[in-house]
């Protein structure tokens, strides 16, 4: 044994499926043997009722002197299935059929009911004895009678054992109804955003559930808390570096205008650029505690076109020192009329950081084509770059902060494509990448957009 205990998993509803089941099978079972035991008695004595009612009937008749037997009925050809009447004198004791002994009636026989055995079958006998000495008797084969009551018994037995099936599946349903709303509640929370801290509602759900729920609902706020204070502690921490940032710049800005040795240039050269990539940094986290903690109330309907073209413009400079060609297609019937409901300033971090992306990784002298296609309901936005593309099992991985793909020697914070997600998710937009064969990496993100 190696100390550690397994984890038991089960469902309450199975296992109250079948513990309700297994209870309705017992309770049909217990029920319809009884029912069966009942009535089974019953139509015995039914039967023994009709012998005696036969036996006074007779008895009380002018038809007591009988020198044969006499067949009130028969059901077949079967001796053994025909109900008799027979007067027996004194010292008669057999009752033949046909030349062959039926079965014996012995001298000593009380007044009343009787089973006995004959020779073929066992018979049910109702016998009176006359003040002349003789003995009438009624008889009936036992297996007549055994089928009769078993019929009986069983069509008050079948039903019960065709109910319970049924029962049982309403049962199922009934308990698959009643945890309904525990799975749409389940439902929900799979559908929620990582940032969506809203509390699990108690409408609906069974009681029994409520401190449950009410534990997480703890739980959710004490998490929504944590992660408010994580993100305070980021924005605070990259607002005070950066006054020191700038002041190291500034420093270095001077240092450079100083005669000095050109290795003391190169090692000032090093140290602007190391300063340069913290402020940028700095910068890129601010942003980040930004974007996370901005709600949607500051959305707007911004026009699309008009946002990406501001992009454009303030990026085609570094497009330009690569000698990178970029192409907007526009696939729509009036694209100056889409707009989409979004903090305005996000917007422009988005498209920024998805394009200044495909600038910085697309080869020299590349084209870059950027496609805005119009559906119902929705927009598209497709950013082509002539790069090497990424990695299949690293693209999962580079909306993850501080994340930096192998291989690439650009300079960077990890932090861009970070902040792309959070504004996507905040959005309901969907964000996907795909490294096209012999053409580069392709971004495309999904917008609802309104028209107006």
């Amino acid at each position: 044994m190696d100390g550690t205990k397994k984890a038991v998993i089960y469902s309450i509803q199975h296992r109250l499926s079948i513990a309700l089941s297994l209870l309705i099978i017992f309770i049909g079972l217990l029920s319809g043997g009884y029912n069966f035991y009942t009535i089974k008695l019953d139509a015995q004595e039914w039967q023994d009722n009709y012998l005696m009612q036969i036996l006074h009937i007779n008895q009380n008749s002018n038809v007591v002197n009988i020198d044969s037997i006499s067949k009130v009925f028969a059901v077949n050809d079967e001796a053994e299935t025909n109900l008799y009447i027979v007067n027996l004198l004194p010292y008669q004791y057999n009752v033949n059929v046909a030349g062959s002994v039926l079965f014996r009636v012995p001298k000593k026989l009380s007044n009343g009911l009787h089973t006995i055995v004959g020779d073929i079958s066992d018979y049910r006998v109702a016998i009176k004895k006359m003040s002349t000495g003789e003995r009438l008797v009624v008889a009936q084969s036992t297996i007549e009678r055994d089928e009769f009551v078993v019929d009986n018994a069983l069509r008050a037995f079948i039903p019960i054992l065709l109910l319970v099936p049924l029962i049982i599946l309403l049962l199922r349903q009934y308990i698959v109804y009643l945890f309904h709303p525990i799975k749409q509640t389940s439902l929900l929370i799979d559908q929620s955003k990582y940032d969506d801290f809203a509390l699990i509602s108690l409408l609906d759900l069974p009681k029994e559930f409520h401190p449950f729920v009410i534990s997480i609902n703890q739980l959710l706020n004490r998490i929504s808390e944590y992660i408010l204070m994580q993100q305070r502690f980021i924005a605070e921490a990259a607002h005070e570096l950066r006054s020191p940032l700038t002041a190291l710049s500034l420093q270095a800005e001077r240092l450079n205008s100083l005669t000095m040795s050109s290795e003391a240039k190169e090692q000032l050269k090093t140290l602007r650029s190391g300063i340069n990539r913290n402020r940028e940094l700095v910068s890129q986290l601010l942003t980040l505690a930004k974007v996370q903690a901005n709600d949607k109330k500051n959305t707007v309907n911004v026009p699309l076109m008009q946002t990406l073209k501001t992009v454009l413009e303030e990026l085609m400079p570094l497009a330009e020192k690569k000698q990178l060609e970029i192409n907007v297609a526009i696939d729509s019937l009036n694209a100056d009329t889409l707009f989409i409901q979004a903090d305005e300033h996000e917007l422009i971090l988005l498209f920024k950081n998805l394009i200044d992306n495909a600038i910085k990784y697309s080869d020299d002298d590349g084209v870059i084509y950027i496609k805005v296609k119009q559906t119902v309901g929705q927009v598209s936005i497709s950013i082509l770059d002539s790069g090497s593309g990424i990695a299949k099992e690293e693209i999962p991985l580079v909306f993850l902060p501080f994340y930096r793909c192998l291989g690439t020697n650009k300079i960077g914070t990890g932090l861009g494509l970070s902040i792309v997600k959070n504004i996507t998710d905040k959005l309901g937009a969907s964000i996907k990448m795909n490294n096209i064969k012999n053409s580069g990496f392709e971004v495309i993100v999904n917008f609802k957009c309104v028209q107006k």
